[in-house]
């Protein structure tokens, strides 16, 4: 029996649409290629397909292609036995080569595959000769398309193979639209190769293949990366919600970047329990920054210079948390509001008021004992 494809029945009845007059009605059955039957009314004769395609001015390359198609689509198969299978992993085992060209599978023995039982509009379409597999496909139940077919070329030849697809149903296409399992590894999913189109995006818990993906899947690992890891919560993030910070060579991501603070010095985020605070403009600063730039002081943390003064007892402090002596002691003017040895004295006639460290008081005061001795 032959028959005509899909594909070369539209274009068919694109023809016939061309050449038929009002009021009568032309019909094309396939006869033994390269004939078909032409029926116009009560008349039938046989015709060569390329003569009644040409009859209505088609293009010469479809006229080309379609007696191709013909004589593909009813070539003689009756060796081959077709089967279907979801059984991906086991039969990718199998080494099979792209149809006309010597590149095997690059999924051969890739388990990576597995992913394709998510979605049940998906199947394989099996070849066989002798029972042994010789040629295989991903087929889609809801198009009855086909994607790529992988071949056995020394049991089958490709134009048998093709027309084993027609008879069975089934033309071109590609898996727009399929959803695949979401299995994560670190940053990347597992993703076979895919034939077609290869780009997808992560919807919610699965896969769906779409020419408009955020990701490709051309990678031949069975891998594909989407996005990168925050070094810092170890969780995947899209590429443009990750920076990375040169203080510590990482990435990390907007939300854990909470954590850092920008550095104006080191032009870096750096960690905000690893930075400095200036209290003088209430603002973090690098540790360098800090140690080149800022006083330590005793025990209230780093200050601009110019509002630290040192007190009597060689320690830096901030300016507001100090007095100044009445007279210098150590050679430095000022104390600590909280030093427990500085006392208020209200001054004698040798002494004027103010705040003494006790030990000076009692050296002053022993100085004019001692004057007034002599």
């Amino acid at each position: 029996m032959t028959i005509f494809s899909e594909e070369l029945q539209d274009t068919i009845n694109f023809a016939i649409a061309r050449i038929s007059h009002e009021g009568t009605v032309v019909t094309v059955t396939p006869d033994y290629p390269p004939y078909i039957l032409v029926t116009a009314g009560k008349h039938t004769r046989k015709q060569k397909l390329g003569k009644f395609l040409n009859s209505a001015s088609l293009e010469p390359h479809v006229v080309k292609e379609s007696c191709e198609v013909y004589k593909i689509t009813n070539s003689d198969t009756s060796e081959y036995t077709t089967s279907y299978s979801r059984e991906y992993v086991e039969v990718y085992e199998h080494p099979l080569y792209a149809i006309d060209s010597t590149s095997k599978s690059c999924m051969t023995d890739n388990d990576s595959v597995r992913v394709y039982n998510y979605d049940d509009r998906l199947a394989l379409l099996l070849l066989h000769k002798d029972n042994e597999l010789c040629g295989r496909t991903l087929i889609r139940w809801d198009t009855n398309e086909y994607v790529r077919l992988y071949l056995d070329h020394n049991k089958i030849k490709s134009h048998v193979a093709l027309a084993l697809l027609a008879k069975a149903g089934f033309t071109k296409g590609n898996l727009e639209g399929i959803y695949l399992e979401l299995e994560y590894d670190y940053n990347r999913v597992v993703m076979p190769y895919l034939d077609g189109v290869d780009n997808f995006n992560v919807v919610g818990d699965y896969i769906e293949v779409t020419r408009y993906g955020q990701y490709c899947a051309g990678n031949t690992n069975g891998y594909a990366n989407i996005g990168i890891v925050c070094e810092d919560c170890d969780e995947v993030h899209e590429e443009d919600r990750v920076f990375y910070v040169e203080h510590y060579d990482r990435n990390v991501c907007e939300c854990c970047l909470d954590e850092y603070i920008y550095c104006e010095d080191e032009r870096s985020f750096i960690l905000r329990s690893d930075c400095e605070y200036n209290n003088s403009t209430n603002e973090y600063v690098s540790p360098s920054y800090a140690q080149n730039n800022l006083c330590d002081t005793y025990n209230d943390g780093y200050y601009d210079w110019e509002d630290v003064v040192e007190t009597y007892e060689q320690e830096w402090h901030p300016a507001s948390n100090c007095k100044a002596l009445a007279e210098e002691y150590n050679d430095c003017r000022y104390f600590h509001k909280n030093d427990s040895d500085v006392i208020y004295f209200d001054g004698d006639e040798n002494i004027v008021k103010g705040y003494y460290v006790k030990a000076q008081l009692k050296e002053l005061q022993e100085q004019f004992e001692t004057e007034d001795e002599e």
